[in-house]
């Protein structure tokens, strides 16, 4: 059968920066901000870190745009990484989104997915909404296990509800909601004074999981058309576009509830909603939230099993992860181990937990991925180029900087995360050892 056992070029433009909205907005910006108000008692400071992110993300995003369009094969981080700086460090990548990088991101939404809807029936119990956030993470993986079509038309409708149920929300917000504008100086200058740069640098760290599907788009290089054209644009469009959103989300969080009553708030969303609105509009938008926190969650088993399929394509994984299904030409086995160790950690972890420890991780391969554009300038100086990262070389630096501050500050606030992740990455050489030791008796 011709192109048996190989991925095709069928997404788009439009599918790719779907992917990317749907993987950013999701579980972070509906949870995150009551968490930092914990941290940091101003909405100003909270709303000026969401802006940060977006920065951030940003110059990340040109980084990885550049690097897409000039390696556009499945596998995103993982390819750039091992280009750069060689098999070991790349299997490290693979392992890491394996064990955090997409599946910790799943079990997190489908926890976040559950809360919300607990919110809707309150009667389950905690094993009954646990045992349901499974089934629709194997839900998910089966529209994505069917084929290329299906994922476009899921992601790609998923997608726009979503986007229009956002934009809705935020219009009504300020026009007819019962929110107070002077929620946004309560108590600042009594506030401001207990704002750490510990405590900032770790609400940053949640910021930027929130941020952290900027890069969602290279993973589907290999099937992206036209990737020298839209890889970039996809991720530089899906970025700004996010940053905008998160702004005007937080400022809804901020007009609907005083500081106090966000603080240590998982679906702030919810809340929000009930103080604008009342319990009878806010059921609707409690659904309206957990469909788009489902978006993200749907993004991210799409795009995952890529680097696995990756990894096994280098013989750095099992050699069944490289099997694409030969009617759906999906890398089917890599879809249904990463659902498999998404529900373990689902049933394994807290929220809290989970989402720290995945961004103390996210965060340092992602430095690593963007610095990658320094070390291809000098080792592959001829290679085509179709997009040059903007800001050369300032706007890496400014990446790599921004997630070495952060992390330094994590490991300092949130120990036992930050060595639990440690821990995580050093238990993959074993198996790189192996593997590697397999190939060279092949």
């Amino acid at each position: 059968m011709k192109n048996k056992g190989k991925l095709i070029r069928g997404v788009g433009f439009w599918t790719a920066t779907a992917v990317i909205i749907s993987n950013m907005i999701g579980t972070g910006i509906f949870t995150i901000t009551g968490f930092m108000a914990s941290d940091i008692p101003d909405p100003i400071f909270i709303i000026g870190l969401w802006i940060l992110g977006g920065f951030i993300a940003l110059m990340g995003a040109f980084a990885v745009a550049e690097l897409g369009a000039m390696l556009p094969f499945a596998g995103g981080d993982y390819i750039y990484i091992h280009n750069s700086y060689g098999p070991f460090w790349a299997y490290m990548t693979g392992w890491m989104s394996f064990f955090v990088g997409f599946s910790a991101p799943i079990a997190i939404s489908a926890i976040a997915f559950m809360m919300y809807i607990n919110n809707l029936t309150p009667s389950l119990s905690n094993l009954q909404l646990r045992i349901f956030a499974i089934l629709v993470i194997f839900l998910f993986a089966g529209l994505h296990y069917a084929g290329l079509k299906v994922s476009k038309f899921v992601q790609n409708s998923i997608t726009s509800l979503k986007v229009i149920f956002i934009l809705t929300v935020i219009g009504a917000s300020f026009l007819w909601g019962k929110g107070n504008w002077g929620h946004f100086s309560e108590n600042l200058i009594d506030n401001v004074p207990s704002i750490s740069l510990t405590k900032a640098g770790v609400s940053l760290i949640f910021v930027m999981f929130a941020y952290s599907g900027w890069n969602a788009a290279s993973y589907l290089a290999g099937e992206i058309k036209n990737p020298g054209k839209n890889l970039p644009k996809s991720i530089i469009t899906g970025t700004l576009a996010v940053t905008l959103i998160y702004l005007l989300l937080n400022l809804v969080y901020s007009y609907a509830l005083p500081i106090n009553e966000m603080k240590g708030v998982v679906d702030i969303g919810a809340d929000s909603m009930n103080a604008l609105f009342g319990s009878s509009i806010s059921i609707i938008t409690t659904i309206g939230f957990a469909v788009s926190i489902l978006a993200c969650m749907s993004a991210m088993i799409f795009i995952g099993p890529r680097v696995y399929y990756a990894m096994a394509e280098d013989n750095l994984f099992f050699k069944k992860f490289k099997e694409v299904h030969p009617i759906f030409k999906t890398p089917s086995k890599a879809i249904l181990l990463q659902a498999a160790w998404s529900s373990v950690l689902l049933i394994s972890g807290t929220f809290e937990q989970l989402l720290t420890y995945a961004s103390f991780i996210l965060m340092g391969f992602s430095a690593m991925t963007v610095s990658a554009v320094y070390i291809l300038r000098r080792k592959l100086p001829d290679a085509e180029r179709p997009y040059k990262a903007f800001g050369y070389p300032i706007s890496p630096a400014i990446f790599i900087i921004m997630s070495i501050w952060m992390m330094t500050y994590t490991v300092i606030e949130r120990p036992f995360e930050s060595i639990f992740g440690i821990l995580t990455i050093l238990a993959g050489i074993p198996f790189y050892i192996i593997f590697t030791k397999k190939n060279k008796s092949i």
